[in-house]
């Protein structure tokens, strides 16, 4: 799950705890972090009005994580690609070709 703020892009990693049970533990990266300490520091919030087990995000990644609620999958899931968006792209990244070539 990632979050852009002013600092930057803010990655945190979502699992099933590897001991079982209704927990899912939350990972940070160093990168993430020291642009999440640098968030903190400047008195700023991170995913205001997003909730993860019902505790704030800085409070399950200080947590390490949350309990889950309801019936959340605990299998990989896979990443869909905007094939909107890479069309809409190529559409205008063609358009350019046809200006810069006066056609």
């Amino acid at each position: 799950m990632s979050f852009t703020t002013e600092v930057g892009e803010i990655s945190i990693y979502l699992s099933p705890s590897k001991k079982g049970g209704n927990k899912i533990e939350v990972e940070i990266d160093e990168k993430s972090e020291a642009r999440l300490n640098k968030l903190k520091a400047e008195k700023k919030s991170l995913g205001e009005n997003c909730l993860l087990g019902g505790k704030s995000v800085l409070e399950a990644i200080e947590a390490k994580g949350f309990k889950k609620n309801g019936n959340v999958p605990t299998e990989p899931t896979e990443t869909i690609k905007d094939d909107l968006s890479t069309n809409l792209t190529q559409v205008r990244l063609q358009q350019n070709r046809e200006v810069a070539l006066g056609g």
